[in-house]
């Protein structure tokens, strides 16, 4: 018999920690570029399953206002305050004291589950405390053989936030070159190889506004 994986202790242990941390900047620096033009004029911004904080330390010097970065974990959340971030505690289907005006979700285990009707809980609450002209931004791996057992965002994602009175403002591929290569070449050459050949990355962003 298999031991089942207990996601919530990992999520806790110095070794999650470790996995978080280890992003490549420059690659990450990049990634964050392309959908934290969406978020700049908006305060707070609200990030759900920030992890140790590694996105929130980037696009919240890109975006300016206040950033309150949020996991379920609270070794990730201390991790993000180690960054000099704002962090809460808080499950993602429970926002709770703050009224966001625009919300960042990269990669969230609700957001890549199997599960529509969990992703549409999901889609449900961020709709529920977002105002009016509020952004919402989502990302996913691109490509389901690289995502192992995470769902993509794909057009039943779209059309349910669209369900919910969002409009989209851009659905787009990025992050192309592995974050090994960006340890091996020059910064400059990964940049133009980025630009040349974005349409084919390995992450999916939407991006969307409310009504």
């Amino acid at each position: 018999m298999g031991v089942s994986f207990d996601r919530d202790a990992y999520y806790e242990s110095a070794r999650a920690v470790g996995v978080f941390n280890a992003y490549h900047g420059g690659k990450e620096e990049l990634f964050c570029r392309r959908f934290a033009e969406f978020l700049k004029g908006k305060s707070p911004i609200l990030e759900l399953g920030g992890g140790t904080g590694f996105h929130a330390a980037l696009v919240s010097r890109m975006t300016g206002g206040r950033y309150v970065h949020t996991d379920k974990s609270a070794a990730m959340c201390d991790a993000a305050r180690l960054r000099g971030i704002e962090s809460r505690q808080m499950d993602g289907l429970a926002i709770d004291g703050i009224e966001p005006q625009a919300i960042l979700a990269v990669g969230i285990s609700t957001i890549v589950s199997e599960d529509f009707d969990l992703r549409k809980r999901q889609f449900l609450e961020m709709s529920r405390v977002l105002p009016s002209g509020g952004v919402l931004v989502i990302t996913t791996p691109a490509y389901r053989r690289l995502s192992g057992e995470m769902h993509c965002l794909d057009a039943s994602d779209r059309n349910a936030l669209i369900g919910l009175g969002f409009t989209e403002l851009a659905w787009f591929r990025c992050s192309i070159v592995p974050a090994g290569l960006w340890r091996r070449l020059p910064r400059q050459l990964c940049w133009i190889l980025e630009a040349a050949f974005a349409s084919f990355g390995f992450r999916r962003v939407l991006v969307v506004k409310k009504h």
